[in-house]
């Protein structure tokens, strides 16, 4: 789907997608995806595309474009994402001039949104006026009990991080493995 990047972090790219009609409602949505798959998960063909869906129904769309991580980039925790997603908004903001937006998070990307919620209601901020989740596991006690839940142990957890820690990143081919 037609779109170009309108602002650019150190962790991501945020990409505004091109109307499709000629009047769009003010309040835009954010696509935050997971960091391990990437916003084109939501935009593979015309036929089943979440982008191409939002655009026909009116909705000035963005989406997050995460930064394939380094080992130079191993000290990025979830307060890095977090605040990279509150960027994002803030530019959607400025961007659209919404005093708010809504968010579509999928997947890790959606456990990133939950803690950007949660972070913005500490602080007693009103930037997001809608959050949708999508395939994302919140309450992790609930995932033991998954068939996925049955392989990750103390020790296999243990043996992940010890991993990421010697290369700086989890490699696509060992997180399939593990």
């Amino acid at each position: 789907t037609p779109g170009s990047v309108v602002y650019r972090s150190p962790v991501m790219e945020l990409i505004q997608y091109r109307a499709v009609r000629n009047e769009v409602h003010k309040r835009p949505l954010l696509i935050a995806p997971p960091q391990i798959n990437k916003f084109y998960v939501f935009d593979l063909v015309p036929e089943k595309s979440i982008v191409q869906y939002a655009l026909n129904g009116g909705l000035s769309t963005f989406a997050i474009s995460w930064k394939n991580p380094t080992a130079a980039e191993s000290h990025f925790g979830l307060d890095t994402y977090v605040g990279a997603m509150e960027e994002a908004v803030d530019a959607m903001r400025d961007i659209t001039g919404s005093a708010d937006v809504n968010i579509w998070g999928a997947c890790s990307g959606g456990i990133t949104m939950s803690a950007f919620l949660a972070n913005l209601a500490a602080r007693g901020e009103a930037k997001v006026n809608s959050a949708t989740v999508a395939v994302c596991v919140l309450d992790m006690a609930m995932a033991q009990s998954t068939t996925a839940g049955i392989f990750v142990t103390p020790e296999s957890i243990v043996a992940a991080k010890t991993a990421s820690q010697v290369a700086g990143v989890v490699e696509g081919q060992e997180l399939a493995r593990m």
